[in-house]
């Protein structure tokens, strides 16, 4: 209750809270300092001030992982409960009012073909070089959300915010190396590089999903997400050739590509049909009643790729009864499906 009351005096210096409170000078130092640590507050040039925005407060408060072991996740279930049932609407409605976006996304560098094309602004890599100081939490979105399985200590503050993380304990230091490490991983992991939408570079990297980010869900929701993210200049295309499916660290298939199983399956489809036209003309002929079948369809070789659903039924049922189904061939199959 007496943090509370000292954090709605806020902005003022400790000999003013404590000359309102009648608390010691040393003791309102030492409450502040707790406040901060909590993320319930925040230092400037001219001492603590309050949370700038909720959206500040949301990040500092839902990316230390230092709360759970106090709240376990009821802070968490708070936040995610306010946010689906108040913020998503509010940030919504901020996005319509904006006379520009508040972020851009930037291109993962993997995904570029020729890097020397990025510019200085959408170089993912560029960006961490040009920093003095990094620190790495834990995505605040996605641990109030749970929608996903995806990377989670992908969050990179620069500059200032690392600054910031580093003194107040709630992420570590990392390099600009392992930064790199980290981008990788979560482009690797499905995450969208995001960062504000201002000149130079910014206090932080967000790496998250449309699922659970605190902007891109309501954004996307309500339509929204142009006006509240610039996009990438650069335009996606899905290579339509076979991909390999990834596996996980027991060796186990996790996902094969759509367009491979298709192609697969349509290959096998043609080489089936080849296959059945083949082999029914050949019983057939043996039969002598190739040119009955002729007469009335036109030449069945001819017109492998033409003829009817009836037709296959009929020729394959003659030939797979004649050949005492030694091909392996049901009646009830047609090619044409």
């Amino acid at each position: 209750e007496d943090e509370v009351k000292i954090a709605n005096m806020l902005p003022a210096t400790p000999e003013e809270i404590a000359g309102k409170t009648g608390k010691p000078v040393d003791k309102v130092n030492s409450m502040l300092a707790e406040l901060f640590k909590k993320g319930g507050i925040f230092e400037s040039s001219k001492g603590y001030r309050p949370a700038r925005d909720i959206i500040q407060l949301h990040d500092a408060t839902g990316s230390d992982v230092r709360s759970d072991g106090v709240w376990g996740r009821d802070l968490l279930d708070a936040w995610w409960d306010f946010s689906e049932n108040e913020l998503y609407k509010d940030v919504a409605k901020w996005a319509k009012d904006f006379v520009k976006p508040a972020s851009r996304v930037i291109p993962s560098r993997a995904s570029i073909a020729d890097p020397g094309k990025l510019m200085p602004d959408e170089d993912i890599e560029g960006i961490i070089d040009s920093t003095t100081r990094i620190a790495v939490v834990k995505c605040p979105c996605r641990r109030m959300a749970q929608k996903c399985d995806r990377p989670l200590e992908v969050c990179l503050q620069l500059n200032k915010g690392a600054e910031y993380t580093i003194k107040r304990g709630s992420g570590r230091e990392v390099s600009k190396e392992e930064a790199k490490k980290i981008l990788r991983t979560a482009a690797e992991g499905g995450l969208v590089h995001s960062v504000g939408h201002t000149a130079g570079v910014g206090h932080n990297i967000c790496n998250c999903c449309p699922d659970c980010c605190i902007f891109m869900e309501p954004w996307l929701t309500n339509g929204v997400v142009e006006k509240g993210i610039a996009k990438s200049r650069f335009e996606a295309k899905v290579d339509a050739m076979p991909l390999r499916g990834n596996r996980d660290g027991k060796g186990r298939r996790q996902k094969e590509d759509e367009g491979r199983r298709h192609s697969c399956k349509m290959l096998r489809l043609r080489c089936l049909r080849r296959s059945m036209h083949r082999r029914f003309n050949q019983a057939l002929r043996g039969a002598g009643i190739q040119q009955g079948l002729n007469a009335e369809h036109g030449n069945a070789e001819g017109r492998a790729g033409r003829a009817c659903p009836s037709f296959y039924l009929q020729g394959l049922a003659i030939a797979t009864m004649m050949s005492g189904g030694r091909w392996g061939i049901s009646a009830s199959r047609s090619p044409c499906r």
